[in-house]
């Protein structure tokens, strides 16, 4: 692929970069993702959402999120699958070597017919309980009674039997069954087509050299031949060649149709023998995609199928690849570009693509060849951030370390030369935007300020305040051409505008704000993004800011860019956001929509200066290489998931709902006209919403009809209810995709749960009657008993004083028993606290002061590294004692499950899972609980010196550069109320000898054994600040000393923490 030639001892790269060569969203599934074997023969879908696929090892079920398997030990009549259907019941019919199987439910029956114990070649539903079938020995037709099973064969004249291949891999798959909507049946075998009536084939005569291998009804109701000279349209009378020229050579195998794309399957009958996908679009003749080994696949695919949703699968002699879409592609290093690292971008006029990187060089595409640049063969610096032509023509190249360049080539785009401007000629400094206005002058943001020419060639510096030496970082440029009005976005000093030589600051944005990026949108709002505040709208009236808490995945923003259709697109470092100016508009509010790794981005980190547009929709820069958007074939999934009940768990075990219930779905095992008894209350409902798109962002919404007053929603796939009472119920359910499109139906399941026998009102009538006779019967024995009490009571005070001593002696056991079980839970919970030793060694120094009011404690610390990410944390739980140290272990475990969750990274998003996790927990009861934590968090980067504070009530202090500062949280709490809570981050770098402390409330909330006055936190602190620069042994003998002299003899009233740490 490479060519390598020296001239001068410069080093040239020259790539070939196709149309073809890029890289599409395909995910693959192996034996790793949970396919039984990996040779897949072929693939169907059934009602409801399930995909099935015959392997070489049995037949796989999938949902999208999990897998089943059926085989030889289930009931198969063999092991090597080679096709599988569904049929209008849904039934489900496998092909073997040997024969076929059908599957209803649990249910798995072999065919035994000795017409069709063959290998089975292609199976097609025939209708109701029916399907069509191929096998080495002709054309069958196949009906299930209920009972047994009706074989019929068609008789075909002419008929081609496939030759058995020396191995399994290598059959031949050269048949095809069409049935179409008007009940027409046409087959094809090996190349000859057939319209089957009557179990007897009319062949259909085709042109001289055209082979029909697979055939699909269109809407019009004709029928589109997939030929071994591309495709081919039959109205039932002629055929005629599609007008697709560019499928002409294209020997196809298997295609499928969605609405007017074609998706191909098939060889090039001028490039050999390797199979590919193709796209192709009725409407478009220019429409071609390939999809190979070279940009996504890679194995040769031998089927292709659509689900419900029109994503496409493609089976292979090695796994199953699901291509979600094309609307992202990717170029990167393997087609050509000399790096994947792309930052400044540029089209000129002449047709040329110039795409820069950050340190690899630059990329000039024509005619798709790429000519690759380096400082090693001219390129004046490796860093190439921004790229603009003027209107004269001139290209003018700005890099981070080599100033401002012109292009200067001709024809021969190996040879370009590379001249530097005379700006700031001799000194390093970094070239950001390029911009001309109406006057024809050139103006110039660089990390020296900003400069402009009026003649490309003498520049001057315009200073944007009376303090600015040439110090000022200017970022980014935006004309507004109505206004006559230049827009200046600088690093570190906010936004100017500069009119008519005059420069005022932009105020509504402050005046320390870092501008990533400048754009006017179509109704002429100018947008703003930042670095760490997200997205700014001005519409000459009023500000407004858009951020992670509106939606946004990151408030690092990178790019801004308006495109034709009334979207904002924002580039960040963890993918792109699209903002519907439109829905924005009419106060919508699903306005927002994510692209990430699922929707097809080779990288979520986006460049600045990286988006131009394209003729299809544009072209983004990423740190995984040159991403191309294509607008039209980036639609939203408006097919909502189909969702079922797919399980019913008793006190979360399995359960055999035949004895209770009046039967039970062959499928799902769930009952029918379910009825527990008053104890079988605990019930997990588990449910999927099989959307193959976007599995993971599934949501789901269910009601039980008779408990819940309202509809919960959550990305959980198990609904539990635990202490039902007695009762009817209605299970609702109910799920969303990832664009938001709910299901209409709601799947429900109904059940009752049986009063106990004493609740029921035969037994309370029976109660009474028994109650009135004990009252009779009483009257009369109680004077009888009276006189015979007065002879037993002398008797009684001898052993009631027996028994009372007994007593004294099982309550001193008992309180040994419960001081013991005491202790032990208080060993339990320091189980969970990390030693103050594995902190230390993790940094320079720390200390823990930890005094529980109780055995055990509702305060706890926390701390935990992985890799250059330590994560550590002080948190008070409601309560102490035992209640808080339940609290505190429901809370430590949510923490931990939330730190795993977000990598050790982000403290706002960990503390917003925790109180996620808290909530959930909480929720599971119908009581309204107000128990939770406050709680500091801090993530410490050694590699970066970087700390990032997250509080939920809790601050921290900070002593550093001899200053004592303190951070302040976020007023609410964690787990307090059910609605949910968005926190923010705050960074710092710390230098070496720095300390930070974090404590809770007990030890500012202890009185004075004299006064009665409160330590108080402001003392607290001061106590710290005064002995902040000693050791941490020393600063924790002191607060223990300083406590204990405070509390004197009066009671702790609160469990104390103080954590201590120096970096």
């Amino acid at each position: 692929m490479f060519k390598r030639t020296t001239i001068l001892g410069l080093l040239m790269l020259v790539f070939a970069l196709q149309l073809q060569a890029q890289h599409y969203n395909i995910v693959k599934f192996g034996v790793r993702e949970g396919l039984l074997h990996s040779l897949v023969t072929g693939i169907a879908q059934d009602k409801r959402g399930d995909i099935w696929m015959s392997t070489g090892g049995g037949l796989c079920r999938f949902n999208g999120v999990e897998y089943s398997y059926i085989t030889t030990r289930d009931g198969l009549n063999f092991t090597r699958l080679t096709c599988v259907a569904t049929d209008d019941d849904d039934n489900v019919w496998v092909g073997s070597s040997k024969g076929i199987n059908f599957i209803q439910g649990n249910t798995i029956l072999s065919i035994n017919s000795k017409s069709i114990e063959s290998e089975i070649l292609t199976i097609v539903s025939a209708g109701n309980s029916s399907v069509w079938v191929v096998t080495n020995d002709g054309l069958f037709k196949i009906h299930y009674t209920g009972v047994d099973f009706i074989v019929s064969k068609v008789s075909i004249p002419l008929f081609q039997s496939s030759e058995v291949a020396q191995i399994f891999q290598d059959r031949v798959l050269s048949n095809f069954i069409l049935r179409t909507s008007s009940g027409k049946v046409y087959f094809g075998n090996n190349g000859v087509l057939y319209l089957i009536r009557n179990n007897s084939a009319e062949q259909i005569l085709l042109p001289d050299g055209i082979l029909a291998n697979s055939g699909k009804e269109l809407i019009d109701g004709s029928i589109l031949l997939g030929t071994n000279k591309g495709f081919f349209r039959f109205n039932g009378n002629s055929l005629n060649r599609l007008d697709l020229p560019l499928s002409a050579n294209i020997d196809i195998k298997d295609f499928c149709v969605d609405g007017n794309r074609l998706w191909a399957l098939g060889k090039e009958l001028s490039n050999g023998d390797t199979f590919n996908l193709y796209a192709l679009d009725l409407t478009n003749q220019k429409y071609f995609h390939r999809i190979s080994k070279e940009n996504g696949l890679t194995e040769e695919p031998s089927q292709v199928f659509l689900d419900h949703e029109c994503n496409l699968w493609a089976i292979s002699n090695n796994g199953v690849f699901l291509i979600k879409g094309n609307a992202f592609t990717a170029y990167t290093i393997a087609d050509g570009l000399v790096g994947n690292k792309v930052w400044g971008l540029n089209k000129s006029s002449d047709g040329i693509l110039w795409v820069g990187t950050i340190g690899e060089g630059m990329s000039v595409i024509k005619d798709g060849k790429t000519y690759n640049y380096t400082k090693s063969n001219g390129l004046p610096d490796n860093y190439v951030g921004k790229i603009y032509q003027t209107k004269q023509g001139d290209v003018l190249i700005g890099t981070s370390n080599a100033g401002l360049n012109r292009a200067i080539y001709g024809d021969d785009l190996s040879a370009i030369r590379f001249e530097r401007l005379p700006l700031l000629s001799g000194v390093r400094f970094r070239i950001d935007d390029i911009l001309e206005d109406n006057s024809g002058n050139l103006w110039v943001a660089s990390s020296k300020g900003l400069f402009y020419s009026k003649n490309k060639r003498l520049f001057s510096r315009m200073p944007l305040h009376s303090s600015d030496t040439g110090e000022l970082f200017v970022q980014k440029l935006l004309l507004d051409t109505a206004r006559n009005e230049l827009w200046i976005g600088t690093r570190y000093s906010g936004v100017f505008i500069l009119k008519e030589n005059n420069v005022r600051r932009f105020t509504p944005i402050d005046s320390t704000e870092e501008i990533s990026s400048l754009v006017m949108d179509n109704e002429r709002n100018i947008w703003i993004g930042t670095r760490n505040k997200g997205v700014f709208r001005w519409d000459y009236s009023a500000i407004r800011q858009f951020s992670e808490k509106d939606g946004l995945v990151s408030n690092l923003t990178y790019i801004l860019y308006p495109d034709s259709r009334n979207n904002l697109w924002i580039g960040s470092n963890l993918g792109l956001d699209r903002i519907d100016l439109g829905a924005l508009s009419r106060n919508e509010k699903n306005y927002i929509r994510h692209y990430g790794s699922d929707e097809g981005l080779v990288d979520l980190e986006t460049n600045l200066n990286g988006v131009i547009d394209d003729e299809l929709g544009f072209l983004l820069s990423t740190n995984g290489g040159l991403l191309k958007y294509e607008q039209d074939a980036d639609k939203l999934n408006g097919v909502p998931p189909k969702v079922r009940i797919t399980g019913l768990k008793l006190r979360s075990q399995k359960a055999d709902w035949s004895q209770y219930s009046s039967g039970v779905d062959v499928w799902n095992g769930l009952p029918d006209k379910l009825r527990l008894k008053y104890n079988q209350n605990h019930l997990t409902f588990e449910f999927v919403g099989v959307s193959f798109r976007n599995p993971r962002m599934v949501q789901y919404s269910w009601k039980l009809d008779g408990f819940d007053d309202k509809w919960i929603s959550s990305e959980n796939r198990q609904a539990i209810y635990s202490n039902l009472p007695p009762g009817k119920y209605v299970f609702k359910l109910k799920a969303a995709n990832s664009d938001l499109f709910w299901s209409d139906e709601v799947e429900s399941m109904s059940f009752i749960i049986l009063p106990p026998f004493w609740a029921t009102w035969w037994f309370r009538i029976l109660s009474v009657l028994i109650i009135a006779f004990a009252i009779y019967m009483y009257i009369l024995t109680r004077i009888r008993g009276l006189r015979e009490k007065q002879k037993e009571l002398e008797s009684l005070v001898s052993i009631r004083t027996a028994e009372l001593r007994e007593q004294f002696r099982i309550v001193d056991e008992k309180n040994k028993q419960i001081l013991d079980s005491l202790n032990y839970a208080k060993f339990l919970q320091s189980a969970i606290l990390r030693s103050v030793e594995d902190i230390k060694e993790n940094f320079a120094d720390a200390f823990v002061f930890y005094k529980p009011k109780d055995f055990v404690s509702g305060d706890f610390y926390w701390f935990s590294r992985y890799n250059n990410l330590s994560v550590f944390a002080v948190a008070d739980c409601t309560g102490h004692g035992v209640p808080g140290a339940i609290i505190s272990v429901i809370c430590e475990s949510s923490l931990r499950q939330a730190v795993l969750g977000c990598m050790y990274e982000n403290p706002a998003k960990i503390l917003e899972y925790t109180n996620k996790y808290v909530i959930d927990t909480f929720s599971q009861t119908n009581k309204d609980i107000h128990d939770g934590m406050e709680i500091a968090l801090c993530t410490f980067n050694h590699q970066t010196n970087e700390l990032t504070y997250c509080g939920a009530k809790l601050g921290v202090y900070l002593f550093a550069n001899n200053s004592f500062l303190k951070l302040k949280p976020s007023i609410q709490r964690i787990g307090w109320d059910r609605s949910p809570i968005k926190f923010e981050n705050q960074t710092l770098v710390l230098d070496s000898g720095s300390m930070i402390y974090m404590f809770t409330d007990g030890f500012g909330d202890q009185f004075d054994y004299k006064s009665k006055e409160k330590f108080s936190s402001a003392r607290l602190r001061k106590l710290l600040e005064t002995n902040a620069k000693l050791s941490a042994e020393k600063q924790h003998n002191i607060l223990e000393k300083e406590f204990d002299g405070w509390k004197g003899d009066n009671e702790q009233i609160d469990d104390v923490l103080v954590l201590g740490i120096k970096f």
